[in-house]
């Protein structure tokens, strides 16, 4: 539905966007010594970006209730992201940040941008992803 909506470059950009926001809010929670790394915090970014465009007006109505998928979102918010030893605050910012930032593009992007805008997007996307691997390998 990401893909969908946004196309598969913008997509790539909310993800890597919430997951981002997502650890920064956690790592401000969090006191020096917690360390944590993982692409949990941007799945449940998308989780958020999905429930969140549920209450964007204007979006496609379906017979289901405005609200199940922003409760179905925080049901599995709770369910999977409280497993023991999964970091919850962390998880929680992404789901939170995932909800802005879906809400957001919801609202802003009425339409899919064209493939120009897709490919420079997904491209930017692609090198934010090997820039953080190659600083976190010479670190």
């Amino acid at each position: 539905p990401l893909v969908q909506r946004f196309g598969a470059g913008a997509a790539l950009v909310l993800l890597l966007l919430a997951g981002f926001v997502g650890h920064v809010l956690a790592a401000l929670a969090h006191d020096a010594r917690h360390v944590a790394v993982g692409a949990s915090t941007a799945a449940f970014g998308a989780v958020g970006i999905l429930a969140a465009l549920r209450l964007v007006p204007g979006e496609a109505p379906t017979r289901a209730k405005r609200w199940t998928a922003p409760v179905a979102g925080v049901l599995l918010l709770v369910t999977l992201g409280a497993a023991p030893g999964a970091d919850l605050t962390a998880h929680a910012f992404g789901f939170l940040a995932g909800a802005a930032l879906g809400f957001g593009a919801g609202v802003a992007v009425r339409q899919r941008p064209r493939p120009l805008i897709q490919w420079t997007l997904g491209t930017l996307a692609a090198i934010a992803v090997v820039a953080c691997w190659r600083l976190a390998w010479h670190a």
